[in-house]
């Protein structure tokens, strides 16, 4: 069972060597089409072509305080790259967002009315600590303790959910005049959870004491709860790697979820009607507003999962490092280990749930002149204080700004970010032809210690073919020389 709480730590660490639902770049673009119906499935209705199809879509975007990777960048990467522990004394967060898009296709059945369907994988991961001293030359518990305060509580929080989801969505114009337009969307995923887990530690102390005339320290105070999703326990070495995936998706459950959507286009001063193909699609500002990802995934509870709470008399620093040395091998051994210093230990038995990143999208999309637009887009995520006694995990998500240029066949992007762990990112993105391939923080490229804050992103997109758009698009998004 150690493989997973190990999965769960090497998602996160290596996430950021990963080159790939946050393609911020084409947010709000009349070409985003099958990949536009994840951010707002009412933007399938004014799109650019009579079809699209994403062949392979992938994104990740991590951050963290906890770590840094030195000597490691995209552009650079060398056996002497290291990891090393932050030092201070603060709160510690990780955040983890990726997804992978297969087979993305949206269809115009005609000009009032879209559908959009395919498959995604998706994966999220969320820590956080209360404020904690650390400094890398702690070796032991009895340093740790001597480090931090023995008036403060003490806690952490770990969610994990990642799922493979089918989705079907449809698009229609709800009204149309002269001077504006109202599309609406919806979204209906079939998802399957197959990998869930937790942790909850919570009212930590600890106190100084005296052993043999010295100073120590002891728990007096704490609980800790944790599990994981059954399928985890199907996993045999003995079998071969088909065989173990075959086993891992049968165990998994299955869940709906959905997404809601509306965009509302204010048209150009001149006069614009249903029956002009050169001008139907042009619009000066475009609004969208949407709710993401409303649901939940549900997994049954591994066998090593516990809870334990009450800290036994006279658990010092010296009993911790002798319960918990080299001879911890897995969940099972960590368990027993745990039991001869708790009051109670339980195993956890039935059913977890783990809520989706459900979030209030509100995107702003103004035509500047012949390909330049600029977009600007606010992601809140579902109330903390609402989901206290849930577990959820979160989009990094909050503020983007991206200007971008844009043909058919081309495009550069510019994407700004402010998201909700305060951190200020610079990103780019590229499109040529079929291919789109961007950064959310271009100090990945040009650092050689920021790779663990950031991420990227790519996809293959095609087009209907010819000049089957040609009537369908915004003519001022021509340019005279593509």
């Amino acid at each position: 069972m150690k493989k997973v709480f190990l999965a769960s730590l090497f998602s996160a660490i290596l996430a950021p060597f990963v080159k790939g639902q946050n393609y911020h770049a084409i947010n709000g673009s009349s070409y985003a089409g099958s990949l536009g119906v994840h951010n707002n499935p009412s933007s399938i209705v004014n799109t650019a072509s009579k079809w699209d199809l994403t062949l392979f879509g992938a994104q990740v975007k991590n951050s963290t305080n906890a770590v840094t990777l030195h000597n490691v960048s995209y552009t650079h990467f060398r056996d002497t790259a290291e990891l090393s522990f932050n030092n201070g004394n603060y709160s510690r967060f990780l955040v983890v967002n990726d997804n992978i898009n297969i087979l993305n296709a949206r269809i115009a059945i005609d000009k009032k009315n879209s559908i959009a369907f395919g498959a995604n994988i998706k994966n999220y991961l969320r820590v956080n600590t209360s404020d904690y001293n650390y400094i890398d030359t702690i070796q032991r518990a009895y340093d740790f303790f001597s480090l931090n305060d023995a008036s403060k509580t003490y806690s952490a929080d770990v969610a994990h959910s990642a799922w493979i989801e089918l989705y079907g969505s449809y698009g229609r114009t709800i009204f149309d005049n002269e001077s504006s337009r109202l599309n609406a969307g919806i979204t209906v995923k079939l998802t399957r959870g197959i990998s869930g887990a937790y942790g909850r530690f919570s009212s930590g102390h600890f106190s100084s004491t005296s052993q043999n005339n010295q100073l120590d320290y002891a728990v007096t105070g704490g609980s800790l709860q944790y599990g994981y999703s059954s399928n985890y326990d199907k996993w045999k070495d003995e079998n071969t790697t088909s065989q173990n995936l075959n086993t891992f998706l049968r165990n998994s459950q299955g869940r709906f979820s959905f997404d809601l959507g509306f965009e509302y286009l204010i048209k150009p001063l001149q006069t614009v009607t249903i029956y002009d193909d050169d001008e139907y699609y042009d619009y000066d500002w475009k609004i969208g507003v949407s709710v993401l990802d409303i649901g939940s995934n549900r997994y049954s509870y591994g066998r090593e999962s516990r809870l334990f709470s009450g800290i036994k008399n006279n658990i010092t620093s010296n009993v911790i490092e002798a319960k918990f040395d080299s001879t911890i091998t897995s969940v099972r051994n960590f368990n027993d280990s745990m039991a001869t210093i708790v009051n109670q230990a339980r195993a956890l038995r039935g059913q977890f749930s783990v809520i989706n990143p459900t979030r209030l999208v509100i995107n702003v999309d103004r035509f500047i002149y012949k390909g330049f637009s600029i977009n600007a887009e606010l992601s809140v995520n579902a109330p903390t204080s609402m989901l206290k006694n849930y577990l959820y995990v979160q989009d990094l998500n909050l503020f983007t700004l991206t200007p971008r240029w844009e043909t058919k066949k081309w495009g550069a992007y510019l994407p700004i970010q402010y998201n909700n762990k305060q951190q200020f990112w610079v990103g780019a993105a590229f499109k040529a032809g079929p291919l789109l391939i961007g950064f959310h923080n271009l100090s990945n490229i040009l650092g050689k210690s920021k790779i663990q804050n950031g991420g990227g992103y790519f996809a293959l997109i095609l087009h209907a073919p010819g000049d089957t758009d040609k009537d369908r698009m915004d003519k001022r998004l021509n340019c005279p020389w593509l």
